[in-house]
């Protein structure tokens, strides 16, 4: 009687993994996106007269912390590891501070507070692809009202005006963004802004009010950090 023999031939299978999908991003991208953060004013008011003191050390500094939020719309170009950025944006970051206040006595003071809403502007930026990660550079120039205003008060009299400054904004930063997807990027910005001194003349509360008919120059420094999301077509 004949045995039937089963004969087991093993057979092995490769498996080839998968290989990790990357973005496909080259080209001219439109883009929109929204940013939320916060910002640091933080200038230093000089104030000079003809026969007398003013401030210790003629100058005045401050910092005032706000929240902003902003949003862009633009064009981004990518090509092999270079990108360069395109943007019009809005930024919204209101702050009404007071920063010095002077009390010579109960009835004799003055002080002066600023006042800031937000701004519009245009930014350019340029920067490195590595993989999903692209680090870029920033340089802009934004305008929006801002205002000082000074208060003088004499025993139950007010003295007050408020000046507005019209001059640019000039932007400085860096920024660092990843592909959360083709059409998705999130990003950290950090900005350095400045703009050129402005100088008003207080008007003449009289008595011992400590600036009074003074002349006052304001050099402006701003801080601002935020996360950006954007969205690519």
């Amino acid at each position: 009687m004949k045995k039937n023999i089963l004969c087991l031939i093993p057979t092995v299978v490769i498996c080839e993994p998968t290989a990790t999908r990357k973005p496909n991003i080259d080209g001219l991208k439109y883009v929109f996106g929204l940013g939320a953060g916060g910002m640091q004013q933080n200038d230093t008011l000089k104030a000079r007269e003809d026969n007398g003191e003013a401030f210790v050390k003629n100058q005045h500094p401050y910092a005032v912390n706000t929240a902003l939020v902003s949003a862009h719309l633009g064009v981004r170009y990518y090509q092999g590891m270079a990108y360069l950025g395109a943007y019009s944006y809005g930024l919204f970051a209101p702050l009404n501070k007071e920063v010095y206040r002077s009390v010579f006595d109960h009835d004799e003071k003055d002080y002066i507070s600023v006042k800031t809403t937000g701004a519009v502007g245009i930014m350019g930026q340029a920067g490195l692809r590595f993989n999903d990660i692209t680090p870029y550079a920033i340089l802009g120039i934004q305008y929006g009202p801002r205002s000082l205003t000074y208060t003088a008060e004499k025993n139950g009299t007010t003295t007050k005006k408020t000046y507005k400054n019209k001059q640019p904004v000039f932007i400085f930063g860096l920024g660092v963004m990843g592909h959360a997807s083709d059409n998705v990027t999130i990003g950290l910005e950090l900005y350095r802004k400045v703009s050129y001194d402005f100088t008003v003349k207080l008007p003449d509360a009289g008595g011992n009010i400590r600036l009074s008919g003074d002349f006052l120059t304001v050099k402006t420094a701003r801080w601002a950090v935020q996360g950006v999301v954007s969205f690519e077509f």
